[in-house]
């Protein structure tokens, strides 16, 4: 599903086929699926489509964060 929406919405990595750079890593730590779907439930994005969702300026401020943490 996340390689359906391109890699300006969803950079996907195979743990076992591809090498993982550090920040990678660290994006991997503090981000990730569960707590993804915790910060769209903050913004009531959880009922939405996947499509609406990964598009939202809600998404986009999510992976600024991520950006700013890693």
């Amino acid at each position: 599903m996340h390689r359906g929406f391109g890699v300006q919405v969803s950079f996907v990595r195979s743990l076992e086929m591809d090498n993982i750079s550090a920040f990678q890593k660290k994006m991997m730590d503090y981000g990730g699926n569960k707590k993804l779907m915790e910060f769209f439930s903050l913004y009531r994005l959880d009922g939405d489509p996947k499509e609406t969702r990964y598009y939202s300026k809600a998404c986009q401020l999510y992976r600024e964060r991520l950006k700013m943490m890693a």
